[in-house]
């Protein structure tokens, strides 16, 4: 096959997201097909800018992709994100072209909805208003790029679902491919009855989508419980002031805030915990969820991402957005009941079992030949743009 990515990240290895793409890029390439890919740097209007890059990727891509891509060369485009309503509309979607994907690595519509949600008391009337505006203007385009693809390609079941939901495409059209894991987290054996540490883990940046304010309001209670209690944060890419400065004052030595780690000192910091909590208010995946569970924490989570697809009291237990007093009583529980916390560890430990991006690649090229076979066959070829 020859395929087209066209990706709203960086190809940036040290980014979720880039590192996303170009493990799937490069497995393709590796099994035989020719995979071209643009990023930003290659459409993105204003690439100086701070503000609005939705926005800004949009307009950028109706402006230049269309004159930079040949459909024709192609079996299949594949977009990363969905900011190319505006490309799709203007040129890259034709009658007899190539079959196109969106690709997720996170569903932009639900993370909108769910937005909507947990920064409704964060801002005042105007900065509302404004968000608001923007993102009319940003659902629009995002759904114009669902409405004009032929097929859906998610890392959770949780997104594919809301596609279904929104009948923006046919079942038949949809996938789930998660990605990998890497070697360091797929090395490590089954939980063992070795005594851990009593900390609590967390990883991710300290943004509201995260759940922060939950982190911070869960676990200051159990802090305070609990003085032997320690919470170490990873992966939050702000001061360790800023951290701090959330938690009250006579709490902030039972928080360790790390600096960034490798791969396998992650592993060597997770190994120790007991609990990992991830009140995430929405994600694409998760994979900071999958990396705990192989270094044989049991997991706190919210229904988001790879999250909701475990089973409940048996893999992880899972508590409502909004409910800290759930969140800190599971923790409790975890925490006071060696027995049950080994349980879950290792059924979700179980679940984690092949997750390798040979096999993700595997799926998504089988996926897609079979796509883009059928697509043959029911599109006549013509040059002319699709209104």
């Amino acid at each position: 096959m020859k395929i087209l990515t066209i990706t709203n990240c960086p190809l940036d290895p040290t980014l979720g997201s880039g590192k996303t793409v170009l493990r799937y890029s490069l497995g393709l390439r590796e099994r035989g097909h020719t995979v071209d890919v643009f990023e930003p740097k290659d459409y993105e209007f204003l690439p100086a800018a701070r503000r609005a890059r939705q926005l800004r990727q949009a307009l950028g891509s109706w402006l230049e992709l269309p004159g930079k891509v040949k459909t024709s060369a192609y079996d299949l485009i594949e977009f990363y994100g969905s900011e190319f309503g505006l490309a799709l509309r203007g040129g890259l979607r034709r009658r007899g072209g190539p079959l196109l994907v969106a690709h997720t690595n996170g569903l932009e519509l639900l993370h909108r909805q769910r937005e909507r949600a947990y920064l409704r008391h964060d801002a005042s009337p105007l900065p509302r208003l404004k968000s608001a505006v923007a993102g009319s203007i940003v659902d629009w385009v995002s759904e114009s790029t669902f409405q004009l693809t032929h097929a859906f390609v998610s890392l959770c079941e949780a997104d594919r679902r809301f596609v279904l939901e929104r009948k923006l495409y046919a079942p038949e059209m949809t996938a789930v491919v998660g990605p990998g894991l890497d070697s360091d987290f797929l090395s490590l054996g089954e939980p063992g009855g070795n005594p851990r540490d009593n900390r609590v883990a967390f990883t991710g940046s300290w943004t509201p989508r995260k759940g922060i304010d939950h982190l911070v309001g869960a676990m200051s209670r159990l802090l305070a419980e609990r003085p032997e209690l320690v919470l170490d944060i990873y992966g939050a890419h702000v001061p360790e002031g800023v951290i701090l400065e959330s938690f009250p004052p006579e709490l902030r030595r039972q928080v360790a805030v790390h600096p960034p780690v490798t791969n396998k000192e992650l592993v060597s910091g997770l190994t120790r915990a007991r609990v990992f909590f991830f009140p995430s208010q929405y994600e694409g995946y998760g994979m900071a969820v999958t990396e705990a569970i192989r270094c044989g924490c049991a997991v706190v989570a919210t229904p988001t991402g790879f999250a909701a697809e475990l089973e409940n009291g048996r893999e992880a237990i899972l508590c409502g957005f909004d409910d800290v007093d759930a969140m800190v009583s599971a923790i409790a529980r975890l925490l006071d009941d060696e027995d049950l916390r080994r349980r879950i560890a290792s059924q979700a430990w179980i679940r984690t079992q092949g997750m390798t991006w040979e096999a993700a690649v595997v799926k998504l090229e089988s996926t897609y030949a079979q796509w883009v076979d059928e697509h043959r066959r029911k599109q006549p070829p013509s040059g002319q743009t699709l209104a």
